[in-house]
């Protein structure tokens, strides 16, 4: 159900695919449908230690979009490689949306 309401939401808004991931300090927890082979290969080079969206969402903790067009630039070579191999499967630029959820007793005594 999430995964056909995360891919209805990114059509409307012009995008082909999407990742879901929720950051917490002990473990990630990630729902997309970019090639599973990309998928594959994020999760076998740990890339999310790497990956500078994700660090940049991190920090920012707001949305923003991004684009590796100056990838190449990056001092990082890991940071170069990492986008060279996303761009092989099509994967260049995109939103960021950041989600939180407060829950709160909403009793009233």
């Amino acid at each position: 159900m999430l995964k056909e309401a995360l891919a209805e939401l990114v059509r409307g808004l012009g995008f082909d695919c999407y990742a879901y991931v929720n950051l917490q300090p002990v473990r990630t927890y990630a729902v997309s449908n970019y090639p599973s082979e990309w998928q594959a290969r994020y999760l076998l080079q740990k890339y999310t230690k790497v990956d500078p969206v994700v660090s940049m969402a991190r920090a920012r903790m707001q949305a923003f979009a991004w684009a590796a067009e100056h990838a190449h630039k990056s001092a990082d070579k890991r940071v170069r490689r990492f986008f060279h191999e996303a761009g092989d499967f099509g994967i260049k630029s995109g939103v960021i949306g950041i989600w939180a959820y407060v829950y709160a007793d909403a009793s009233i005594e």
